[in-house]
């Protein structure tokens, strides 16, 4: 019979369980307290507070590709979790609140860098019968996987907080958490068998935890490529990806830089930060759009690195800026990481 656990839960339960042993190695002297939800549930700390590590899901993702499936059998989930820290003060009396933050932080990233895999965590709720009753003795392994969100998906993300202010986090995706039915279906092939093949894995013998069915053809790999700020001299260049001016001092000359690793011709584009409407083109605030790129083999062989300089022009607005570039033809096949571009208020 069926119980009322939930492996999705039980999937959470354990990466708490991962942080938290993280008090009997680092933090033993100040233990940090890890919870499991979003972080306006947790504001404001009182001052006397002990160290806290927020683990929020704010996003469940379907996955049939993950198993085996009839449509009845069962559904695996992909989690997309923030982890926040807050400390209202040092671990010592030498050291910050942010700066104990960023360490706790950087822990929890190690800890998931050298074991992403973690478990078995066995499915409490599957049904005894049906195409679902392979799961009972399944040893499924969670995965953790990092993720990357950009300043958007940031913003929209903590836009949902109320009042809670936006705080440094880190992201992972962890798969898979398994859902199955109260009842059992009609017969079919067994859902899933634990410890197959990852598909995203580099080695294809490797053993994963993402069992593998045929599906849709990869995607095309997108070549990569960096966009950056030149500020200091061609004798020793120094290449940044974020940049601040103060509003109303003039327009401003921008050295740009793009390192490839074969020439192209790029397309500029400017974007300015709005409160209500996101991203908006801003482009027209540029004196020039095109740009060609350095080759980066050149530049590891010695090659000059040569800005073009652009000038941006200043409304004297306090403004976020994101300078982005694209190829020309087919831009989806080239990405480019973006220089954000702060006007402060005078």
């Amino acid at each position: 019979m069926q119980t009322s656990a939930s492996h999705t839960a039980q999937v959470m339960t354990a990466v708490r369980e991962r942080i938290q042993s993280l008090n009997t190695s680092l933090f033993s002297s100040t233990p940090i307290t890890v919870e499991i939800g979003n972080p306006a549930q947790f504001h404001p700390r009182p001052e006397s507070a002990p160290p806290l590590v927020t683990i929020w899901v704010y996003s469940i993702d379907f996955d049939n590709t993950g198993m085996l499936v009839t449509p009845d059998s069962a559904q695996a989930l992909r989690l997309h979790t923030l982890f926040t820290a807050y400390c209202v003060a040092g671990a010592t009396a030498e050291e910050s609140a942010g700066t104990f933050e960023l360490r706790i932080l950087s822990h929890i990233i190690r800890l998931f860098m050298e074991e992403p895999e973690f478990g078995p965590i066995r499915i409490a709720n599957a049904l005894p019968i049906g195409p679902a009753a392979d799961l009972i003795n399944s040893d499924l392994m969670i995965e953790a996987r990092p993720r990357s969100i950009d300043i958007e998906d940031t913003n929209h993300i903590w836009s949902t907080q109320g009042d809670t202010p936006q705080r440094t986090s880190v992201a992972y995706t962890f798969s898979f958490a398994i859902v199955t039915p109260s009842r059992p279906g009609s017969e079919g092939p067994p859902v899933i068998q634990a410890l197959l093949e990852d598909p995203l894995a580099a080695d294809p013998q490797e053993v994963g935890v993402r069992p593998e069915m045929p599906g849709p053809e990869p995607e095309p790999v997108v070549a990569l490529g960096v966009l950056a700020l030149q500020i200091g001299t061609p004798a020793a260049p120094h290449l940044v990806p974020e940049i601040t001016f103060t509003a109303g001092g003039g327009d401003q000359v921008l050295s740009v830089v793009a390192v490839t690793e074969a020439e192209e011709e790029l397309t500029l584009t400017l974007e300015v930060w709005d409160g209500a409407n996101g991203w908006v083109d801003a482009t027209v605030r540029l004196s020039d759009t095109s740009l060609t790129s350095l080759v980066r083999a050149s530049l590891l062989d010695g090659g000059l690195i040569a800005p073009t300089d652009i000038t941006l022009t200043d409304t004297g607005v306090a403004d976020v800026l994101r300078l982005s570039a694209a190829r020309t033809v087919e831009p989806e096949t080239l990405s480019l990481s973006r220089v954000v571009i702060t006007m402060e208020a005078p």
